[in-house]
């Protein structure tokens, strides 16, 4: 299965330059100035509600400490997710901009063109960019372990999979493959207090940092 460069990103230009008596196989123009990072968006069917809705626009991102799925996508099929009126949820964009809002959140069940197994997981509704329907973070990445072709740009499975999980401050694992914990982006990081995803600066992605607070328990409501 192909992986494009998402919808509306500029085309970018692989070439050999030299500096120093060094070759460098760069993926822009300038190999010093980046003019557009290449994205890379998988087609599929995102499975919610007992329905299946086929796509093409769900991008990878290893950076991203979640699986978000876009409210404008959400809204266009009037799915009914679980809102937490006394959680909000913290995301730090590529640019550094902090953003807080309510946290919602929708089963999913995504099945990515190239993979034999479908990805199940607790999504987090977030305003992502309209191109994008979802993203799939990097418990994607660890939970089906995909191995990714970057320079043909395919994906496909593997047989192996490990799960890893953290709760109460503490890693937990690995586990085999069929074990209790159905590992999501937003399971695998709860913990008694709250919710707490983290990662390096130096990944690039939809969110740096998720903070969850909770009053006493999850409360929470059913909204169209």
């Amino acid at each position: 299965m192909s992986v494009n460069e998402g919808p509306g990103v500029a085309e970018s230009v692989t070439g050999t330059t030299k500096i120093e008596n060094i070759s460098l196989n760069v993926l822009s123009e300038n190999p010093l100035v980046y003019k557009s990072r290449p994205l890379f968006a998988v087609s599929g069917e995102i499975h919610a509600a007992g329905k299946a809705f086929p796509t093409r626009q769900m991008l990878l991102d290893c950076g991203a400490t979640t699986i978000y799925v876009s409210s404008r996508w959400v809204a266009e099929h009037q799915f009914q997710t679980t809102k937490f009126s006394d959680k909000t949820i913290r995301v730090k964009l590529g640019d550094n901009q902090i953003v807080e809002a309510e946290l919602e959140v929708l089963p999913l069940e995504i099945q990515v063109s190239g993979l034999d197994e479908a990805y199940k997981c607790v999504a987090v509704v977030y305003a992502i960019p309209d191109e994008f329907d979802c993203i799939l973070g990097i418990p994607f990445f660890e939970d089906m372990q995909p191995q990714i072709d970057w320079r043909d740009r395919r994906i496909q499975g593997t047989g192996v999979k490990t799960l890893h999980w953290k709760r109460s401050g503490t890693t937990c694992g690995p586990i085999e493959e069929g074990g209790p914990v159905n590992a999501s982006g937003l399971r695998r990081s709860v913990e008694a207090k709250g919710l707490s995803a983290k990662r390096p600066d130096s990944c690039r992605g939809a969110a740096l940092e998720t903070d969850v607070k909770s009053v006493d328990g999850p409360d929470c409501d059913a909204v169209q």
